[in-house]
């Protein structure tokens, strides 16, 4: 894998909640990165396909396709099964923690434990760690 200019790195945000989103997203692109929104889960396969992400953050409750089947099709999907996946969700439920680890999600954060500062600040270790995993 190249590695990536973290400054330039893009991160697809799959969430509904406008409010969460306009969080990440202003707090993500002030720090230099490139955010794209989608804000259900078919969109959000779409922009995964087409811009190639580095990084997806994944809400589980979703309209139209939910978060784990939106992992699931990554996966399926020779162009991006490699892309690393953070669920963030507000369900603090081992048997989906399970299935979205099960499904190649490097992390599950629960949105009550986590602030867009956090995030942020977690974005280059969760590269850094894909990166090394290469």
């Amino acid at each position: 894998m190249v590695e990536v200019e973290r400054a330039k790195a893009r991160i697809l945000l799959i969430e509904d909640d406008p409010d969460i989103a306009q969080l990440y997203v202003l707090r993500l692109s002030r720090d230099g990165y490139v955010v794209d929104l989608a804000t259900d889960g078919r969109r959000g396969l779409e922009l995964a396909g087409e811009g190639l992400p580095d990084l997806v953050f994944l809400d589980l409750r979703l309209p139209g396709l939910d978060g784990l089947e939106v992992l699931r099709r990554l996966r399926d999907d020779t162009a991006t099964q490699a892309i690393p996946v953070v669920v963030i969700t507000n369900y603090d439920d081992p048997e989906l923690r399970a299935q979205a680890k099960a499904l190649g999600a490097i992390e599950y954060v629960l949105k009550s434990r986590a602030t867009p500062k956090s995030i942020a600040l977690a974005v280059n270790r969760w590269l850094d760690e894909v990166e090394r995993s290469a």
